[in-house]
């Protein structure tokens, strides 16, 4: 077992794959985190889970405790995080059951606490590249290994929910080259990098955004229900490459620059 725990921000779900599990509430400077910090063992990993929004679905993606999450997962010693999403489609070739590795995201949310400095200590850091992207190589090894369907490189536009888009805001997104539509990505990656804390988004599609017109893809609006169906159904290829990947962690230093986001930053 390596010493360093992996943090898991996803669906509660995933707390069943939690071997020897235990419960604490973490209260950090920034408050309580969305749910009690699950920990546990997975593939002979030492894990801490955060379930996003709640143990019972209470918090909205625009209400979610973001900073209290990742600050919660820091102070635990996590410094890599796999963060699963369920995303909709703006691409024909991302469909249902696909897995998305996002190397990219579009900001379209507002009012999100997105930093940990506020003043007045203040950083301007890098998110050229906001996903690591060493973690992201491990995963699209893991969906290799698994044989599932993948696509290692997308653009993630987080939108600010808890609505789904109208038909004209996601044709603006589609023309704009945006692949897949989350919630919830934004600001999670940010604040983690901020704690120079590698993160990844694992994204499975869920649905597909009401712009595709053909006989393959008819141009239906996304609704909640078929959302939380396809998100049931995808449960255990989500929890089988989560073991996979969690299999292949090594004790060997990561070659991001991950952990080094906050060199040159500060504001002096």
């Amino acid at each position: 077992m390596i010493d360093q725990p992996i943090g898991i921000i996803g669906g509660s779900g995933i707390y069943s794959l939690l071997e020897n599990s235990e419960s604490n509430m973490v209260t950090t400077s920034f408050g309580n985190p969305s749910s009690v910090v699950q920990s546990g063992i997975i593939s002979g990993k030492r894990v801490h889970f955060i379930a996003r929004h709640g143990l019972n679905h209470e918090f909205p993606p625009h209400k979610i405790n973001y900073r209290a999450n990742i600050q919660a997962l820091y102070e635990l010693g996590v410094r890599k995080i796999i963060a699963t999403h369920a995303v909709g489609s703006l691409n024909s070739l991302m469909v249902p059951g696909d897995f998305v590795l996002s190397n990219q995201f579009v900001n379209r949310t507002w009012g999100r606490h997105d930093t940990f400095f506020d003043g007045p200590e203040t950083v301007h850091i890098s998110t050229s590249d906001p996903f690591c992207c060493e973690l992201r190589s491990l995963m699209k090894e893991s969906l290799i290994s698994g044989g599932y369907r993948h696509h290692n490189e997308a653009v993630m536009l987080v939108i600010q929910g808890p609505r789904f888009n109208t038909r004209a805001e996601n044709r603006i997104y589609y023309n704009e080259g945006n692949d897949v539509i989350s919630m919830t990505g934004y600001p999670e990656a940010v604040l983690a990098r901020e704690r120079g804390i590698c993160y990844m988004s694992l994204g499975i599609v869920t649905d597909l955004a009401c712009v595709m017109n053909s006989s393959d893809h008819p141009e239906m609006p996304s609704s909640h229900e078929d959302v939380v169906n396809n998100s049931n159904a995808s449960f255990l290829k989500i929890t089988d490459v989560l073991k996979i990947s969690l299999d292949k962690f090594e004790t060997k230093n990561l070659k991001c620059t991950c952990i080094d986001s906050l060199k040159g930053a500060y504001v002096e």
